[in-house]
């Protein structure tokens, strides 16, 4: 997820569970963390509505950025080997 051409965090979706979320990169700053809290409403959101994680991540994906919740670059979905390892990428990167 980018903001401004600055990457922010990591939209992800669990392929097994029901499970979406914001992982904020700590390098991302208040930005980040501002796009964070308005990406939660939309993911709360898409599930009130019925929409699968994967679906709500495709459904961003590739949409023009808005100044508060950034960018998701279409094609830009990748398989993580766990949450845990997502988490410890947004700390190093």
């Amino acid at each position: 997820m980018t903001l401004q051409g600055d990457l922010i965090g990591y939209l992800w979706a669990a392929v097994t569970d029901d499970a979406i979320s914001f992982v904020v990169r700590d390098k991302g700053g208040d930005a980040a963390y501002n796009a964070a809290v308005r990406w939660t409403h939309r993911l709360r959101w898409a599930k009130a509505n019925g929409i699968t994680p994967l679906q709500a991540l495709r459904h961003w994906a590739g949409q023009p950025e808005e100044p508060l919740t950034g960018y998701v670059p279409e094609g830009a979905e990748q398989e993580a080997p766990s949450l845990g390892a997502l988490e410890a990428l947004a700390a190093s990167a």
